[in-house]
Parts: structure tokens; C-alpha cells; sequence
């Protein structure tokens, strides 16, 4: 696998990543909206920034 391919191939796997978040935070939003600092407030603004600490 060449360079080009690999980069290709990761930035493919990122964007399945952040696509699974986004529909887990969605999923959990009303049961963790009480627990601030989980899924209710941050994630939404953070989720790439939070999934990646």
C-alpha cells in the first residue's frame, strides 16, 4: 500500500469514527443530558475534540 492509499484509507476510517459518535451521542442524548460533562452538553460543540483526548 503506498502513501497515498494509506492517508486515503484513514481519513475513510475517521469519518466512519466521527459519523458513529455523532449517532451515538444522538442515541444517549436524553438519558445523559443530566450527567453535564458526559453526552448531554459537550459532545455536541466537542465530539471530534473529546473523542480524540
Amino acid at each position: 500500500m503506498d502513501g497515498e492509499s494509506f492517508i486515503e484509507l484513514a481519513v475513510h476510517m475517521e469519518h466512519i469514527a466521527f459519523a458513529h459518535d455523532i449517532a451515538f451521542a444522538h442515541c444517549n442524548r436524553g438519558r445523559m443530558a443530566h450527567r453535564p460533562g458526559w453526552f448531554g452538553d459537550g459532545m455536541g460543540k466537542y465530539g471530534l475534540a473529546s473523542r480524540k483526548l
